[in-house]
């Protein structure tokens, strides 16, 4: 078996460690291109000195939250990205009637006062949701409280946009660029279990430059932004998120049927889980977006009489389907990624838990 030869084991071994040197060296670089997808927080929440000007606007002449694409990105991917919120799909909405669409302007302390007391509701229930299943499979216990906290904190900020986008009809457009840049007043009363969202991400990190290893948690591999590259931060985004509802809704077609199912997309089945095998070594190392309680969440229990909030079984397979025919499967269990607390309004983001430097340790 080559699995079992150590020479074979050892090249492999020498090999990653080429690699892993190579990528490690380059990481230190501060060029952008070297820096990967799960770097500081891209959109809405990304930690520059605190003295960053939030209303510089972006090559088109929008500001969105504290990022700012022009200091952040060359004016290429400015154009871009607000091309992008420009466009039909994000700038169009469906309001009831007598409502016009909102810029976020309008928005009072009033109605910050009744999101939260809508958010404190809705995050009851899926505090309960969650309880339903650890109850069935304790696996989840075993989840991380701090990344569980940090969900529970993402999610209710989520319940307050949900609100303020349904009660002032607020368009994608500004959900995206406008929410994130409100804050809730200071005297509002805000659960302290869940996040201040009036208050910015802490920026006082210290680095050592003459230490010869950057922080266990990736930090301090770029001095002059010490965050880069670091875990449990959000993916960085090049382009906005395009949910459905602009929120965290998963994205549909433009006739707003679901998308496809991922079986049709890829019916081969010839290719098996070692096609990709070598590509999530490398993902793996740089990238890990973990699932909401890990293993404990099962969307297809049958009966399933409560579905998980961030259930999104896959069930609509063709006819002919391998796995369907042999293994009498009807259902892959899928659940949606962690959502990211990044303390402000806007659509959702997504945690990495990984650090960016190629060191091998998803591997061991």
């Amino acid at each position: 078996m080559a699995a079992n030869n150590p020479f074979i084991r050892l090249a492999v071994i020498a090999t990653t460690f080429i690699i892993a040197m190579v990528y490690g060296f380059s990481a230190h670089t501060s060029h952008i291109s070297h820096m990967p997808a799960n770097a500081e927080h891209l959109v809405y929440t990304s930690a520059f000195p605190a003295k960053m000007d939030l209303s510089t606007p972006l090559v088109s002449g929008i500001s969105v939250g504290r990022y700012n694409a022009k200091r952040e990105y060359s004016p290429e991917l400015a154009r871009i990205y607000s091309r992008y919120l420009a466009n039909d799909m994000t700038i169009g909405a469906l309001c009831p009637n007598g409502h016009t669409i909102h810029d976020g302007s309008s928005i009072t302390e009033d109605d910050i006062n009744e999101a939260i007391s809508f958010a404190s509701q809705q995050i009851q229930l899926y505090e309960n949701a969650n309880q339903q299943y650890l109850a069935i499979d304790p696996r989840g216990l075993n989840f991380s409280a701090y990344i569980f906290g940090a969900l529970l904190q993402a999610r209710f900020n989520e319940f307050i946009t949900q609100y303020l986008t349904s009660k002032k009809c607020i368009n994608k457009y500004n959900t995206a660029a406008i929410l994130p840049t409100i804050r809730i007043p200071k005297n509002t009363n805000l659960n302290q279990e869940y996040c201040n969202i009036d208050k910015s991400e802490s920026n006082d990190i210290h680095c050592d430059p003459n230490y010869k290893y950057r922080l266990m948690n990736g930090r301090c591999n770029n001095l002059a932004f010490p965050n880069w590259g670091s875990s449990f931060h959000c993916h960085r985004r090049l382009l906005p998120p395009d949910y459905s509802d602009g929120i965290n809704q998963p994205r549909v077609s433009i006739t707003g049927a679901p998308l496809p199912s991922p079986h049709i997309l890829v019916p081969d089945p010839n290719l098996s889980g070692m096609n990709m095998a070598w590509g999530q070594f490398m993902v793996h190392d740089n990238f890990r977006t973990i699932q909401n309680l890990g293993l404990a969440i099962n969307c297809c229990l049958i009966p399933n009489a409560t579905v998980h909030p961030e259930c999104v079984p896959i069930t609509n397979f063709p006819q002919d389907e391998a796995t369907a025919s042999f293994n009498n499967q009807q259902c892959i269990n899928t659940v949606r990624s962690i959502a990211c607390n990044t303390c402000s309004l806007g659509p959702r983001d997504q945690l990495n838990v990984a650090t960016q430097v190629l060191c091998v340790a998803h591997w061991i």
